[in-house]
């Protein structure tokens, strides 16, 4: 068995400069590469955070109008209703980290029960905030309003007097009648 050694080139005085600047050409061009890396990783998060956010408001838009609808359904025409601050959780599938809290009034000058739905999302145990960067869900919520006509209100329409006669203080009875002059 024969080795054979290959003799390398006869070095040049110049020779180890231009092995510098490439070296230096390769370090600098790596540090631009790693930066870049790194910014587009990062806008890569960030995009992936904000369409979750974009996900969760849409999803709480979406279960606001619908409960908000259901509610109306409830209180539209009826007299004795059970009035004040109601809670629960969203039971449609993917929605088991959505919250609602309704605040139901009378308002009376309208004829109309307010009723005011927020939805809330994300988690809020300080248990849940320990988790790692990447795996953390953002908090937020949404609120609707809305008036339904009480039974009062069906009435006074039935018998031609609306809300804003009654605010000035035209009681049934001159509704009624004819015009005085």
């Amino acid at each position: 068995m024969t080795r054979t050694f290959y003799k390398s080139a006869p070095r040049r005085k110049g020779r180890t400069r231009t092995n510098a600047f490439v070296l230096v050409e390769v370090l600098v061009s790596m540090t631009i590469l790693a930066i870049a890396g790194t910014v587009l990783i990062r806008s890569l998060m960030n995009s992936i955070a904000v369409s979750r956010i974009v996900r969760d408001t849409t999803k709480a838009v979406f279960l606001t109008q619908a409960k908000l609808h259901e509610l109306e359904m409830v209180y539209s025409g009826k007299a004795n209703v059970d009035l004040g601050i109601f809670e629960g959780r969203y039971e449609q599938p993917g929605a088991s980290d959505f919250r609602w809290r309704a605040r139901i009034e009378a308002d009376n000058t309208h004829g109309a029960y307010v009723i005011q739905l927020w939805t809330t999302y994300g988690e809020d145990d300080r248990s849940q905030r320990r988790r790692s960067r990447w795996s953390r869900r953002s908090t937020g919520g949404f609120m609707l309003m809305t008036m339904v006509p009480t039974a009062r209100y069906n009435e006074d329409l039935i018998q031609g007097i609306g809300p804003t006669m009654r605010e000035k203080g035209t009681s049934r009875n001159r509704g009624r009648g004819g015009s005085r002059r």
